[in-house]
């Protein structure tokens, strides 16, 4: 097996810009779930899923000290401030809530409120859209793309003046920027695709840099299929149809590329051709053929969990491979750690038939938003807050070693990737095979319909009746963009 690989940051913002630009990001990969749509963001399990780790990891390089280094919230005034910010990361739920903590053992006269909302249980653009419309607004809270730029726009300060826009690349602003005003700042570089367990493939004889095609990846299902016993495998797959955001924003979105030359053309695009739908049924249908099958009925399929993917399949070697992202480490971490520690996981592309199919998909998200509607001085203690977690050396030991995420600003050299999955990930960016996420760039309310037609399409119904009705869903709700 593999050494663990420490990817270290050095030069890597720079190829991951690269990337972004190249992979049309520059268009605007940033999301759009508008509050009123019932599906959760890139990452969604129940909210006790998330497991409280800890990484007590430094740097690889001992840097001086930052720019920025040591700010202090507020530092003009003792002026006892509370403010909340409001997170779709379930999966780091405790995570988040110790980098608050560690900010306010420094910041005497602030307290920070987190919450944290997604999942299919809790809609985070739901829970979003309520707490703007009370008097318990969250002073930051992510945003995602037009949908929510525009909705939202009252209540968004423009950001192009801040340091942290100063610090990051002009193509990850372009993703939150609308009529001239930065809406949002990035809090990561993100990236999902087929994660596999490498120390099953490598058991049954599998070589995962051969598998670039639908193809090879059958293949190597009906392989581990055929060796379920000895590798001590329930089944190859774990498709969570219950999860919409899954099925439908993440897996359905894959096949949206090669749809559009950028992302921004599906965001004004009145209508969806899709010629490449058959592919995306051809990837459910792979993963229901050799996946869990509740009773042996593949109508169940419907009522498997995210939970049963990650927590209850992956996590525990029950399977072989899931479609998520990066951000699951944090859940695998608390319950198989070896797993991380020894490197056992990594990336595999997502293929697309009839377009590239060696590309994982990649994404500059979430997106953080700083409330205008709240008094200055919240609103300044809120953005020192931030700008604390980016740019002293505490937070962004924090943000690479507490929340595990790859940094989306300038100023990280000397801080390795630990994440096997993350590093995974900047190697497809430096190697170009990576593709923009579109989940985001769908008229407001598609990516939930496409999930919601795919259980459909589970439980007996036919699939080009279901991809009428996306195409047509699509053209109705495009009219309203």
């Amino acid at each position: 097996m593999r050494k663990k690989m420490k990817k270290n940051m050095k030069k890597t913002l720079a190829c991951i810009m690269a990337a972004l630009t190249l992979a049309g990001c520059l268009a605007g990969c940033g999301g759009g779930t508008p509050a009123e749509n019932t599906e959760s963001t890139e990452s969604a399990p129940s909210a006790d899923s998330a497991q409280s780790t800890e990484n007590t990891e430094t740097p690889v390089e001992d840097t001086a000290a930052a720019e920025g280094e040591n700010q202090e919230a507020s530092a003009d005034t003792q002026e006892e401030i509370t403010f909340t910010w409001m997170i779709n990361k379930v999966e780091i739920k405790n995570e988040l809530e110790e980098v608050a903590q560690a900010y306010m053992d420094s910041h005497e006269n602030i307290t920070i409120i987190t919450e944290v909302a997604g999942g299919s249980v809790e809609p985070y653009g739901t829970r979003l859209k309520a707490k703007l419309g009370s008097n318990d607004m969250p002073a930051l809270f992510v945003t995602e793309g037009p949908s929510d730029y525009e909705m939202f726009d009252e209540y968004l300060v423009d950001l192009s003046d801040t340091k942290l826009a100063g610090m990051a690349d002009d193509s990850l602003l372009a993703v939150s920027t609308m009529n001239g005003e930065v809406k949002a700042l990035p809090m990561a570089i993100e990236g999902f695709g087929i994660i596999y367990n490498k120390t099953i493939f490598e058991q049954a004889g599998i070589n995962p840099d051969e598998i670039t095609s639908m193809e090879a990846l059958r293949e190597a299902a009906q392989l581990l299929d055929s060796k379920k016993d000895e590798l001590g495998l329930e089944a190859v797959f774990c498709l969570p149809g219950k999860e919409t955001w899954i099925i439908g924003s993440h897996m359905g979105s894959a096949f949206l590329n090669g749809e559009f030359e950028q992302p921004a053309d599906a965001w004004n695009s009145p209508v969806l051709e899709w010629e490449n739908q058959a592919a995306y049924k051809d990837f459910i249908d792979l993963q229901v053929e050799y996946g869990i099958v509740p009773q042996g009925d593949t109508k169940n399929v419907v009522n498997l969990t995210y939970s049963d993917q990650i927590e209850k399949g992956f996590a525990l070697g029950r399977v072989a491979m899931v479609h998520n992202g990066n951000w699951v480490s944090q859940i695998i971490k608390g319950i198989s750690p070896e797993m991380i520690e020894n490197d056992e996981i990594g990336f595999l592309p997502t293929p697309i038939p009839g377009y590239r199919e060696d590309c994982v998909r990649v994404i500059g998200t979430p997106y953080i938003s700083l409330n205008a509607k709240l008094d200055e001085s919240v609103q300044k203690a809120a953005m020192d807050f931030l700008e604390w977690l980016y740019t002293s050396e505490e937070g962004k030991d924090l943000v690479v070693n507490k929340l595990n995420m790859i940094p989306p600003y300038e100023g990280f050299e000397g801080y390795a990737i630990e994440d096997p999955l993350g590093a995974d990930l900047l190697e497809y960016i430096a190697a170009g095979r990576t593709l923009p996420s579109l989940q985001n760039n769908c008229p407001s309310g598609f990516k939930n319909f496409m999930g919601e037609k795919v259980q459909e399409y589970l439980t007996g119904k036919d699939w080009d009746a279901c991809v009428a009705e996306m195409i047509d869903k699509w053209a109705e709700l495009a009219s309203s963009n």
